[in-house]
């Protein structure tokens, strides 16, 4: 019978062991933020973030997301128009451990309505230009976040990244396979119009 000292035995166990990590894209922007902090990530307008204020944004909303209520798994839809908030919420959400279901601002209301409906959004997102778009009807029961797009601390989306943390929030991603988004796309033909959806 051999005998295995704990340092022998923990070596061999070392060149035979399979390390596992889960593949997470908001580990994406983690490491961007780590290794280019300075360079500029979002340019919107007047504004420029680098990939450390894009991270340590996208954590707030992630954490105010938490704050606000968001269970791992819900839905969080966005009608955005091309942003930085549009950015940070596919970072954002999935690092709270939401699923993101961005919305294409060119559909029609009833689309848009039918989209916050079936996915089951309990946050919206909303461009305060697109407000009419989204229709009180697909908003029944849904949290709304306005995004006026200015920056400013009287922007609402502004103040309610305020109240989040930028820290990046411990993931509750316990599967490579989990959902994080909900597409939506159309097809038409004449006189037929289709929702479509992908996981």
């Amino acid at each position: 019978m051999t005998t295995m000292y704990p340092a022998a035995r923990d070596a061999a166990m070392a060149e035979t062991a399979v390390f596992h990590s889960e593949l997470n894209p908001v580990d994406f922007l983690d490491r961007a933020a780590c290794m280019y902090p300075d360079r500029v990530a979002v340019v919107d307008g007047g504004r420029r973030y680098s990939y450390r204020q894009l991270a340590e944004r996208s954590w707030r909303l992630a954490s105010a997301l938490r704050s606000a209520g968001l269970g791992k798994g819900d839905r969080v839809a966005t009608l955005l128009v091309n942003s930085a908030a549009t950015l940070e919420a596919h970072f954002g959400v999935p690092a709270a451990g939401g699923v993101l279901v961005a919305v294409n601002h060119r559909l029609a209301g009833a689309e848009v309505g039918y989209i916050l409906a079936h996915s089951g959004a309990r946050y919206l997102l909303l461009d305060a230009g697109l407000e009419a778009l989204a229709g009180p009807a697909g908003r029944a029961g849904v949290t709304v976040i306005r995004c006026a797009g200015s920056g400013g601390p009287a922007d609402p989306y502004e103040q309610f990244l305020a109240g989040g943390s930028p820290v990046r929030p411990a993931s509750w991603l316990e599967d490579e396979g989990e959902t994080i988004s909900v597409n939506y796309t159309w097809r038409s033909r004449p006189g037929h119009r289709r929702l479509r959806t992908a996981a």
